[in-house]
């Protein structure tokens, strides 16, 4: 056990040592210089500046060669002129279904004939399948629901 000690201190003692002379280094290698006197942006030459775009092209395994300017580099996208199609839609009256709320049906033990309570627009109406409530056309009853068609839409309508 008295082995053990002086050989982790050991190990710890070379890990702190590294890190002592790699943050010493670094410290002495970037040593930031200053400059005298600060430049506008305005003031740097575009034209001594070129930017080099001579990487692989992924999708052509090479480089590209503009033809005009004989670099390297991305080519330049053609413009694509598409003709104007002018389409008017056709204007569509919304449509807006009267206030619905059901009930609920009515069913006799042993009789197949179902009535159901259904109020259009504040107006009460007994309903079976096939019946016209103010503008909507009853096409099923269920207990919880009843189905209605109106102006070629179909709609379920729940209690």
């Amino acid at each position: 056990m008295y082995v053990l000690l002086p050989v982790v201190l050991a190990i710890w003692g070379t890990i702190g040592w590294k890190i002592y002379v790699g943050l010493k280094d670094q410290d002495e290698h970037t040593g930031a210089t200053q400059i005298e006197k600060p430049i506008a942006i305005d003031q740097v030459d575009a034209a001594r500046l070129p930017i080099v775009a001579n990487y692989r092209d992924p999708f052509l395994d090479g480089a590209v060669t503009h033809a005009n300017t004989g670099q390297t580099g991305m080519p330049k996208p053609k413009a694509v002129v598409a003709p104007v199609v002018t389409v008017k839609a056709p204007v569509e009256t919304p449509l807006h279904w009267p206030e619905i709320s059901y009930s609920g049906l009515i069913k006799r033990n042993g009789e197949e004939k179902v009535v159901g309570f259904l109020n259009v627009d504040g107006q009460s109406h007994f309903v079976k399948p096939g019946d016209k409530a103010g503008a909507v056309t009853v096409l099923k009853l269920w207990k919880d629901s009843i189905q209605l068609s109106w102006n070629k839409q179909v709609r379920v309508v729940r209690k």
